[in-house]
């Protein structure tokens, strides 16, 4: 059998995909650079016995991460990531801190290193609430099994290198209410292992400047009509309109809550 031959194109790419899968499905993720390491978990997948798993890590170290607009939230002026201790890992202290409306801040922050960086992005690139528990951790951790890893660099790295790899997939035409003549074309790659799609309502002359508006994917609204938003009037509105005004390019980009996913949607409203 051949040895040393690799079926990927880019590694590090691999790396980081892997990363978020596993990031999304609530799994802690070791964030490295050199000979440093962080591990990283998200807040959403916090319960008692990953409480209890943690805590045994982190020897009092372990830090809350959050973003510059959860902690303007909690009423603080930053337009920085920052971090707060978290000596004693707490689930109704994270709560406040990293979810619930009425949170508050309640420690001085810190800054934030490289890993944490990266660990803040991992956690949107895999559109889970960017709010993470991070634990530095000292050489030899043997006792952890089986968490994938990833380098600071390949994630911090990881929009731009992917921003051009899309690829049409699929393509059909699919008659709209008010836009009989519509297709949807079906975009794979880029970051966060999602699937775009370009709606092209009519027959818009390339030749020329096309009508191009971008949608944000809400649940609430464009499927629900929720009252908290306007977001399914403008979809229908914007669908309507390239309709009578010979067509254009809806641009629906699936980054459910502005790219921080259904939880944060929720929490938001």
């Amino acid at each position: 059998m051949a040895s040393g031959i690799s079926l990927f194109a880019d590694q590090a790419c691999v790396n980081v995909e892997r990363a978020i899968s596993d990031f999304r499905a609530g799994r802690p993720v070791l964030v490295r650079t050199g000979s440093e390491t962080l591990l990283a978990f998200t807040v959403e997948g916090l319960d008692p016995r990953m409480v209890d798993a943690l805590a045994a890590l982190s020897d009092d170290r372990a830090r809350l991460l959050l973003t510059p607009a959860r902690l303007r939230h909690l009423g603080l002026n930053r337009t920085g990531a920052a971090s707060v201790p978290m000596p004693v890992i707490d689930l109704d202290r994270v709560g406040n801190l990293a979810l619930r409306k009425d949170g508050r801040i309640d420690a001085p922050v810190g800054p934030v290193s490289w890993l944490d960086e990266a660990a803040i992005e991992l956690a949107q690139l895999s559109l889970v609430l960017p709010a993470v528990l991070a634990i530095p951790l000292v050489s030899p951790f043997s006792t952890l099994q089986g968490l994938l890893s990833a380098t600071a660099e390949d994630i911090l790295a990881y929009r731009s290198r992917n921003i051009e790899d899309l690829r049409i997939v699929s393509r059909a035409p699919v008659p709209l209410e008010g836009a009989p003549t519509s297709e949807f074309v079906v975009f794979r790659g880029g970051e966060g292992l999602r699937d775009q799609v370009a709606i092209v309502v009519g027959r818009p002359d390339v030749s020329k400047p096309v009508t191009v508006r971008l949608h944000s994917a809400c649940l609430t609204g464009d499927l629900f009509g929720s009252l908290k938003c306007d977001c399914g009037d403008q979809l229908r509105e914007t669908v309507r309109f390239m309709a009578e005004h010979e067509g254009g390019i809806l641009l629906y980009l699936d980054q459910e809550g502005r790219g921080n996913g259904t939880v944060a949607l929720t929490l938001a409203v």
